[in-house]
């Protein structure tokens, strides 16, 4: 039989389990009687199997703990500084809830339980998509030949939040406001990185790491490395963009003939770099937020601004959803199927052909009707 404790703390009430059978003792945590009553069943179960079927192999018992603890170890270094932060924060979330519960009692039922237990806590359903996706990385690992601890991801069945999302959308007069007033603060670094992401789409961590080498000034192309889905990606430059970026390699570079620097090999130098430390400036926040405020743009994020390189393709370039796709690095063009709506009108005239040759009136026929 089992024996269930609840207990109710800071936290909200919690349910302690314990199964005892056969000389056999088993302890388990959950937030809701019903998870523990369904843990209980299994256990029960599995140990009474044992005891009639010996003979059958004893499957292993991993805890979602010892699984986080190995995706750390193996997996997250492979991310990105960003990712890893963000991932070991949301992961340690689930190993305090869930680090003692074996991979095989990680069920579609006790996810939606842990849906609504984020939602309550309280969290934007956004960002209990976000837990779910997170969680959803270690389980992909356990199904994987390497662990073999699964034969499926449970999270792939738990059906999640809807979410609206926000596509930024900005005039041409907007676009020129933040272009002035971002010449103002961070300079060059601010207004560089703003015309980059404007005119390439490129993603902030992958323009803010970027090397000379990156840049073929002879092709008028950039190169992004390292980037999200692990491929490299070539982007073309507009001549404008080629010009900023020639215009800023002089200011940078181009010493006096006599000065021994100016025969160094610079691919290898950051675009944008802190000068005390020589690595990457990560960190451009508050230029930015100077600068946006006084556009009058307060909302708009730095990552807005890979959006509006998308509405703007689709708005004045009618591009087709495949070629964003290819530029923004996307496998799939699922992703860039939200641009859509900001270049309809590129089917008007399918529309009017529809509307001529269906709803146009014949001239006798309606000067007939008038006599």
């Amino acid at each position: 039989m089992a024996t269930f404790i609840k207990y109710e703390g800071k936290k909200g009430i919690r349910w302690t389990v314990r199964v005892r059978r056969n000389g056999k003792s088993f302890t388990e945590t959950f937030p809701t009687k019903r998870m523990g009553q369904e843990w209980a069943n299994k256990m029960e179960f599995a140990i009474q199997e044992e005891a009639h079927f010996p003979e059958r192999s004893k499957p292993q018992y991993h805890t979602m703990g010892e699984l986080i603890d190995l995706y750390f170890q193996r997996i997250l270094p492979q991310r990105t500084p960003k990712t890893q932060k963000s991932q070991r924060i949301i992961l340690s979330w689930w190993k305090r809830n869930l680090g003692d519960t074996s991979v095989t009692n990680i069920t579609v039922r006790l996810l939606e339980d842990y849906k609504h237990i984020l939602l309550a806590k309280p969290l934007a359903p956004s960002t209990v998509n976000l837990y779910l996706d997170t969680l959803s990385a270690p389980l992909t690992y356990a199904t994987s030949d390497a662990l073999g601890w699964l034969q499926f991801n449970p999270v792939l069945k738990v059906k999640k939040f809807p979410i609206h999302g926000r596509v930024p959308i900005l005039s041409d007069q907007q676009i020129q406001t933040l272009l002035d007033w971002v010449e103002k603060y961070g300079v060059p670094h601010l207004a560089i990185f703003t015309r980059i992401a404007l005119g390439t789409g490129g993603r902030t961590s992958e323009i803010l790491n970027m090397k000379w080498k990156q840049v073929n000034f002879k092709r008028q192309t950039i190169t992004y490395l390292k980037t999200k889905n692990k491929k490299d990606r070539t982007v073309p430059m507009d001549a404008g963009l080629v010009q900023v970026l020639k215009d800023y390699y002089r200011g940078q570079y181009c010493y006096d003939d006599d000065d021994p620097r100016a025969f160094d090999d610079k691919s290898e130098e950051y675009l944008f770099y802190n000068p005390k430390t020589g690595k990457p400036m990560y960190d451009i926040s508050q230029s930015w937020k100077k600068a946006t405020s006084k556009a009058n743009l307060e909302g708009l994020h730095r990552h807005d601004l890979r959006h509006v390189f998308c509405t703007k393709m689709v708005e004045k370039a009618n591009v087709d959803v495949l070629v964003l796709a290819d530029l923004l690095g996307h496998s799939s063009p699922k992703m860039v199927m939200k641009y859509r709506h900001t270049g309809n009108h590129q089917y008007s005239h399918f529309v009017q052909q529809m509307a001529d040759s269906i709803f146009k009136k014949e001239p006798d026929e309606t000067n007939s009707r008038s006599t």
